[in-house]
């Protein structure tokens, strides 16, 4: 027991350590920095939402259905946070070698390795439910102040189930890594997929309030499936000692089964990846010659689609804003009646905030310097001038918005809910915003560098993967606010064409400040 503590310990610290940059103030203001954003979006996210479907529930008679219904809701995000890096966690660390040679047994390197994914799970999950439980208490669907020390249970139980499906997806795509001809490729595409049952499933969530205000028969049959766990830790929670136990023994016992049949294939998987690894390193090739900035775009485009945690990190958004694009082109029935209660002249406003969103979720370029680690000295050295580098790190984001975003906007102009002349200024818009947001990600890099983490820690928990990510969520949520708040009183239109201006300024005073204080910093790196 005292090994698998020292090993998880040393999991969790790897994590923090991530967060950190190289030195001095710095170092300290990008881990708590980075946690500062992560906590601010769970606490406020769960306490809007909390806030509009506790009243909404309580007004319907089913109160007792709000805190299932959270912690279901948090589930997949917990997915999105650790599904894309799980295989990379599992079975990519650096120390691995070093691990399995200790005298501890294998289920102590599986389980520390699966602990530093529920840490993740948890981190997130854990300020999320604190909202819930605070308006679980002021709304009276629990009675008493005692579910406060009840609602840590549900804390520690909730994250395993998110951990255990990342456990799962980062296996199958370890799986096909070590079985497949093209590692890379069959992992982003396993990777894709299980991101679109997420999706569908998360679409499927969205459905819930429809359930649950049709009645309480139908809710209780619906967490009577194979969501009874959730009911259990909802009934917990108010008070049922029995329920909450029975949710933490079913949580935790799945995911410890998982580990222990996870153990006995680990070394297995770990020496097929190994030697594919090995293989592709010393493939010898011959290489054309082309411009600089292309040839450096062409190896950053070689190191996004032959790095499975780097693709799936910084453009999993791109995925999910196609999948959203579809859905809202197939649906038409649903959308129909979403229409009709909002209101056609809101589709255009509202799908562009979603645009904006994912947008923003798009961070390559975020991480593209700490990626070079060591071999950083190669470019600093190479004859290539500072703003030919940057201007190709920042156009990999681009490559992957653009092409994007055009579908997106093609398939809500084809489903007939946003004009030819609204499309066009909504791809403006997030032109803008992506090309801004590229090169605002290399500010946030060259200041926040971690050249000495790996891959996974990089793209995932980095101080300047963590500000990108989070500052570009907020700085769109700003925007999609002013949209939002302004429609009656501005013409969309020209609202768009407003922002596309100011982004494109903002975008002009980002690339005047990498030139001049962004060379200085590549330069001390």
């Amino acid at each position: 027991m005292r090994e698998l503590w020292q090993l998880s310990k040393v999991g969790f610290l790897q994590m923090l350590n991530a967060l950190q940059v190289s030195r001095g103030k710095k170092k300290r203001f990008g881990a708590a920095g980075a946690l500062a954003l992560i906590a601010f979006l769970a606490l406020y996210l769960s306490g809007l939402y909390s806030n509009m479907l506790g009243s909404m529930l309580v007004q319907a008679g089913v109160g007792e259905f709000f805190v299932p219904v959270m912690a279901l809701l948090v589930t997949p995000i917990g997915l999105v946070f650790t599904l894309p890096s799980a295989g990379s966690a599992l079975f990519g660390g650096k120390d691995t070698d070093f691990l399995l040679s200790l005298p501890v047994g294998i289920f102590h390197v599986a389980f520390s390795k699966m602990a530093a994914l529920y840490v993740e799970n948890l981190l997130f999950s854990g300020l999320w439910m604190v909202p819930v439980g605070i308006a679980a208490y002021y709304y009276g669907i629990v009675p008493d102040a005692g579910c406060f020390l009840r609602l840590l249970v549900v804390i520690v139980a909730l994250p395993f189930w998110g951990t255990l499906l990342s456990g799962i997806g980062g296996l199958l795509m370890a799986f096909l890594g070590s079985r497949a001809r093209h590692r890379a490729l069959m992992q982003n595409l396993a990777g894709i997929v299980l991101f679109a049952v997420l999706f569908v499933g998360s679409m499927q969530i969205n459905r819930l309030s429809e359930v649950l205000l049709a009645g309480r028969q139908e809710a209780e049959r619906l967490f009577a499936t194979w969501l009874f766990v959730f009911g259990w830790m909802g009934r917990g929670l108010a008070g049922d000692v029995g329920a909450l136990v029975l949710a933490l023994l079913v949580s935790v016992l799945p995911f410890v089964g998982f580990v222990w049949l996870f153990s006995m294939g680990y070394r297995k998987i770990l020496s097929g990846l190994q030697s594919r690894i090995l293989r592709s390193d010393y493939r010898l090739g011959q290489m054309k010659a082309q411009g600089q900035g292309l040839a450096i775009l062409k190896k950053e485009l070689i190191r996004l689609f032959n790095t499975p945690a780097y693709l799936m990190n910084c453009c999993i958004s791109a995925v999910l804003l196609v999948g959203f694009a579809v859905w809202v082109a197939v649906d038409q029935k649903n959308m129909s009646v979403f229409v009709e209660v909002m209101g056609k002249e809101w589709m255009a406003p509202l799908f562009l905030a979603c645009m904006e969103l994912m947008v923003s979720m798009l961070y390559p370029s975020a991480v593209s310097i700490s990626l070079e680690g060591n071999a950083i000295w190669i470019l600093k050295e190479a004859p290539v001038d500072t703003k030919t580098l940057f201007a190709a790190k920042a156009a990999l984001n681009l490559i992957v918005a653009v092409p994007v975003v055009f579908l997106t906007t093609l398939l809500f102009i084809i489903s007939g809910f946003v004009t030819v002349p609204e499309g066009g200024c909504m791809f403006l818009v997030c032109l803008a915003l992506g090309t801004f947001l590229a090169e605002a990600g290399l500010v946030v890099n060259l200041h926040f560098p971690s050249l000495e983490a790996g891959d996974m820690r990089v793209v995932k928990n980095s101080a300047s993967a963590l500000i990108s990510v989070f500052g570009g969520l907020l700085f769109a949520g700003v925007l999609s606010a002013l949209l939002l708040f302004t429609r009656n009183v501005v013409p969309f239109l020209g609202f768009c064409l407003a922002q596309t201006a100011v982004l494109a300024l903002l975008a002009a005073g980002a690339w005047k400040y990498l030139g001049r204080r962004g060379a200085q910093l590549f330069r001390e790196l």
